[in-house]
């Protein structure tokens, strides 16, 4: 979906289509397309750096001349790794090939529509001094001055929306893969990042969380599984019941629950959401009714610690993406664990005389330890209501007349 040229002024562009043609409105798909590539770009240099570390293992830890004829081979012009590196630069260049399209294509859109408004402008203004007729000049400016009015609310909810957020999003894009080929690019991004929406309604929030998502790999990635698997996304204020709740999951109808309070900001309902398209992704597991109290209150809580890892990750992407510090609420938690771990681990295997730990090595054995820490404050009755609520869930779960209501929705 895209810009689509206002009904009012589809007529009077027939007359000039062919000398200005209106461009199929792609520009959505088009800058996902880019965003594609830029992926593509990141993972081949994610790639080529995991390999790299494994080259430098395997030369440092054996010589000969098999090793040398392999350390040739890797570090030559047509070796794996500038292969790798190629590849990653043409991606960043159809990227940016195919989003200064979309740009161009955006500015053509909004020099048309100027254009044929004031067409229109000076036909009015030409009926005006024509011998039209006292009543036939009334209707005509009454009838006229209702498009206009109809035409302009149109023309500026594009503005706000299309121009301004295509103009934003490429902005972003070329954020950090290479410097800006436009100047009319970046003033125009930089104006539309001053007119930001509020989130005063659902369709606020929608808009603001789907741009913050759409800026990384991993949040695009979840909204398509939430689209896929007909997950219904809601925006709304909280109820009295639910005080202190972020979001909410509902198994059985397969809606996700955003609730929006003062202050909140798009970044953070994003991480938000991340968390429950997490349980969406899990539906009916664990299942209170076929377990045990103790197994799914465990297992209850270490999906719910699952989902703030993956909130987590999201939010260091999303750093990663725009190069800037954004708070996380488990960000000290997650960092020292992590760092801890890989630190002993280290410290183990020089004690041991092994090699140096891979960064895949380390990035395994850090995670783990964080998603552990993360657990542990979840399942802490201290500092965490959760094992106090699922055990009530369990037991609500377990009564006849829910267990007689389960078996007739399922």
């Amino acid at each position: 979906m895209g810009w689509e040229l206002p009904a009012q002024l589809r007529r009077i562009h027939e007359l000039f289509k062919d000398d200005a043609p209106w461009p199929d409105p792609d520009e959505d798909d088009r800058l996902l397309r880019v965003r594609a590539w830029l992926d593509l770009a990141d993972g081949l240099r994610t790639t080529a750096a995991e390999l790299d570390a494994g080259h430098g293992e395997v030369v440092r830890a054996n010589a000969g001349r098999d090793v040398e004829a392999y350390k040739e081979k890797w570090e030559s012009s047509q070796g794996v790794r500038q292969r790798l590196a190629d590849g990653a630069k043409a991606a960043d260049l159809a990227a940016v090939g195919t989003l200064m399209t979309v740009v161009l294509r955006v500015l053509w859109k909004a020099l048309v529509v100027w254009a044929l408004t004031m067409l229109l402008v000076a036909l009015v203004r030409t009926i005006a001094v024509t011998p039209a007729g006292g009543f036939w000049l009334t209707l005509r400016f009454y009838l006229t001055r209702r498009l206009l009015r109809s035409m302009l609310i149109e023309i500026r909810g594009n503005i706000g929306v299309v121009i301004s957020q295509t103009l934003r999003d490429a902005m972003r894009l070329l954020m950090g893969t290479m410097p800006l080929p436009a100047l009319v690019v970046g003033i125009a991004a930089w104006d539309a990042n001053k007119r930001t929406s509020g989130m005063a309604s659902d369709d606020d929030a929608r808009r603001e969380v789907e741009r913050v998502l759409n800026e990384t790999p991993m949040g695009r990635a979840a909204l398509a599984w939430a689209r896929e698997h007909n997950v219904t996304i809601l925006y709304q204020p909280p109820g009295a019941e639910d005080d202190g709740i972020l979001g909410e999951y509902d198994d059985d109808y397969n809606v996700i629950r955003i609730f929006l309070r003062d202050g909140d900001t798009p970044e953070g309902l994003a991480g938000t959401l991340i968390h429950e398209i997490n349980h969406a992704r899990h539906r009916d597991t664990p299942d209170p009714t076929e377990m045990s109290r103790d197994s799914y209150v465990e297992a209850a809580i270490r999906e719910e610690a699952a989902g703030n890892v993956q909130a987590y990750r999201f939010n260091e992407e999303l750093e990663r993406v725009r190069r800037q510090d954004l708070d996380h609420r488990y960000e000290a938690t997650y960092d020292q664990a992590y760092s801890w771990a890989v630190r002993d681990a280290r410290a183990q295997r020089d004690q041991e005389g092994g090699p140096p730990l891979t960064a895949a090595e380390e990035r395994r054995i850090g995670e783990r330890a964080a998603a552990k820490a993360m657990y542990d404050i979840l399942s802490d009755p201290k500092r965490s209501a959760y094992p106090q609520n699922y055990g009530a869930h369990w037991e609500h779960e377990r009564t006849s007349g829910q267990w007689l209501w389960n078996h007739i929705m399922d």
